[in-house]
C-alpha cells in the first residue's frame, strides 16, 4: 500500500533539482541503490553549497555593518569639525 503523498505536484516543482530527482526516487520510479547515493551525493552538494553562501552572505553583512559605524563616526567628526570651524570664522571672519 502507498502512503498518502502530502506534496503537490506544484510544490515539487518549486523544490530544486536535486531534491525533485531525490521525490522521483523515493516514489518508486527508481529504487535502487546506486540512483538513491547518487541522489543523496547531490543533495548533500546542494546543502553545503548553500551552507557556504549563507556563511558569506553573514559575513558580508557583518563587514557592512562595520563599515556603516566607521561611516557614522567619519561623519560626525566631520560634522563637528565644520561646526568648529564655522565657529571660529563667525568669531573672526577676517582671519580666513
Amino acid at each position: 500500500m502507498k502512503p498518502h503523498l502530502r506534496f503537490t505536484d506544484a510544490a515539487i516543482e518549486q523544490l530544486p533539482v536535486e531534491l525533485q530527482d531525490l521525490w522521483q526516487i523515493l516514489n518508486g520510479k527508481k529504487l535502487d541503490r546506486e540512483h538513491m547515493t547518487a541522489a543523496f551525493g547531490r543533495v548533500v552538494e546542494l546543502f553545503r553549497r548553500q551552507g557556504r553562501m549563507l556563511n558569506l552572505v553573514q559575513d558580508n553583512m557583518a563587514s557592512m555593518r562595520h563599515n556603516t559605524e566607521h561611516l557614522a563616526f567619519d561623519l560626525e567628526a566631520t560634522r563637528r569639525e565644520r561646526d568648529a570651524l564655522q565657529d571660529r570664522m563667525d568669531q573672526n571672519p577676517f582671519q580666513f
